[in-house]
This record gives structure tokens, sequence and C-alpha cells, in this order.
């Protein structure tokens, strides 16, 4: 786990494997995840250096954008 961001009820996860969670915090269920090799078919790196959410949206930055 490279990136780490708490909210009021979820962390927010991301790490070299490119796969971004949204984890809740009281029974550390998975509850959403996205591979982003699916989703940036064109990038380089998907490595996952950051995790935020604005307006209810996960926001992911990788390596490679």
């Amino acid at each position: 786990m490279d990136a780490v961001k708490c909210l009021q009820r979820v962390l927010l996860t991301g790490g070299k494997d490119g796969i971004g969670n949204i984890v809740a915090i009281d029974t550390l269920a998975t509850i959403a995840s996205v591979k982003c090799e699916e989703v940036l078919k064109d990038s380089k790196c998907v490595s996952v250096r950051s995790v935020d959410a604005l307006d209810n949206k996960l926001l992911i930055g990788t390596l490679g954008s």
C-alpha cells in the first residue's frame, strides 16, 4: 500500500498493483475497487501514487498519469 486517505467512514487506498480501493473503516470490508489498468489503457505505469475524493468521486493519481 503506497497511498492512504482517511475520510469520515472510509479509507481510500492504492498501491503498486494499480488497484484503488474504498474500504469501510468499521468492518475493513472492501466497498469498491478500481483496476487502473482497465481504465487507463494507454498509461505506461498504473502504480497508484495518491488517492483522494472530491464530490463523492474517487481520484487516483498514478505514476504514469
